[in-house]
């Protein structure tokens, strides 16, 4: 599900998190973690060190939205992220793991024991999510705010980070599709 883009508002119809600088990546677990991108090419060799994600969840048969991202001084860096995305060879990738480590921010939750939430409302979502995965130094689950998108903007952008993403109280998720119920506002 992709957002469209917009100027930022205020609405007690909306909740608004980060736009992480990052890969955007479905997880897939199970007994074991599968990382997938946007075109589906497996991420998990590239990132090896999300692929214990699976020890997190207190149920199996979860599907994750959320970006994959490499924090430089506690920021996101798109470029950090770009060198590590890159890489193919193992004996490189285990090194680049040390020094340019990357971390996996779920901000969405497609299914969970095996059952497709797609048509549940994002609260719903979201509630699941936070209740039945821990956070680790691999995982954070993304945090929101409520009604207060300008100032929430503008505290991002004085951050230097990229922007917000305001997602539509009650919206289901429609995979593949730009919606108008995510809207970003970017810096």
């Amino acid at each position: 599900m992709l957002a469209s883009m917009a100027a930022p508002f205020d609405s007690e119809d909306y909740t608004y998190e980060i736009k992480w600088d990052g890969y955007r990546s479905l997880i897939f677990l199970d007994s074991q973690t599968k990382l997938q991108s946007r075109n589906l090419k497996d991420l998990s060799p590239v990132f090896p060190e999300l692929t214990n994600i699976h020890r997190s969840q207190k149920k199996r048969g979860m599907v994750l939205d959320g970006e994959i991202i490499a924090l430089r001084n506690g920021k996101p860096s798109f470029l950090e992220l770009q060198k590590r995305g890159q890489l193919r060879d193992e004996t490189q990738i285990r090194h680049a793991a040390q020094s340019i480590p990357v971390v996996y921010v779920a901000f969405d939750l497609l299914y969970f024991n095996y059952q497709s939430l797609l048509n549940e409302p994002i609260e719903v979502r979201r509630l699941l999510l936070t209740e039945n995965l821990i956070p680790s130094d691999e995982l954070i689950i993304a945090e929101f705010i409520e009604a207060q998108g300008i100032a929430y903007f503008k505290s991002i952008a004085e951050m230097g980070l990229e922007g917000v993403i305001a997602k539509k109280i009650g919206s289901i998720y429609l995979p593949g599709k730009r919606v108008k119920t995510w809207l970003k506002f970017k810096r």
